[in-house]
This record gives C-alpha cells, structure tokens and sequence, in this order.
C-alpha cells in the first residue's frame, strides 16, 4: 500500500526507499484478510463485503484499492443481486446509514460467490 499510494512528508521518494511487493505475495496477504469471511460476514458485514471487494478488484485488474473504492467498483461489476447489500455497507462505512438491513443468507451467497471469483482470477 505504501508503495503504491503513500505520500512523502519528508525525505526520498517512496520507490527510491521501499522495493515492490511480488504480486504473489501482495495476494496471499489481503486474501488472508478474508479467511474468516464465512464465520464474521453475519457479525461485521461492512468489514468483509468491502475487503472481499478489494481482493476481487486487485485479483482481477491489480487495483490497490480502498474499502470505498473497491464498493464503488463493485456495485458497477458484480451481479445485480448484490448491490443492494454493497449499498448498504458502502453507505454504514461512510458513515451515511445508522442500521443496516441485510439478508444473512445473501450475506452468505455473497461469500461464496466472491471466493470463487477471486479464486479464478488469482494467481494468473
């Protein structure tokens, strides 16, 4: 993340401190930040629908994205029958939505169907 969209308050120039990341490597650890998606998308939705957003966007087009970004994205790319569940996150996340109305079985279909995205795109 540094490397690719940090700024410098003082000093060299962030390429010139930093090496790039192997893209491998850059996969596994943000996949990592989805492992419990199946037990904790009921608990913390906003959390895991936008992070697994993230995974798909950088998987499939080597986008280092923010949460935002990466539901913005989404509601543009995936299935419709999921953008109402990204809206909702999206909007809990920008501090626009006080109480979130979401299905728990689509929370779940909505898992399912981004590990399998993901894992057709990575590692390519």
């Amino acid at each position: 993340m540094t490397y690719n969209r940090g700024s410098v308050l003082f000093g060299k120039p962030i390429k010139e401190v930093f090496k790039a990341i192997d893209h491998n490597y850059y996969i596994d650890s943000i996949k990592s930040d989805v492992n419990g998606a199946f037990e904790g998308i009921i608990d913390n939705p906003v959390y895991y629908v936008l992070n697994l957003a993230r995974v798909l966007l950088y998987v499939r087009e080597s986008a280092i994205s923010s949460k935002k970004e990466a539901g913005e994205w989404a509601l543009n790319e995936l299935p419709n029958q999921y953008k109402y569940t990204i809206a909702q996150c999206l909007a809990k996340y920008e501090n626009g939505l006080e109480t979130l109305n979401l299905d728990e079985d689509m929370l779940l279909n909505y898992t399912e169907y981004m590990f399998k995205e993901i894992e057709q795109f990575s590692y390519r």
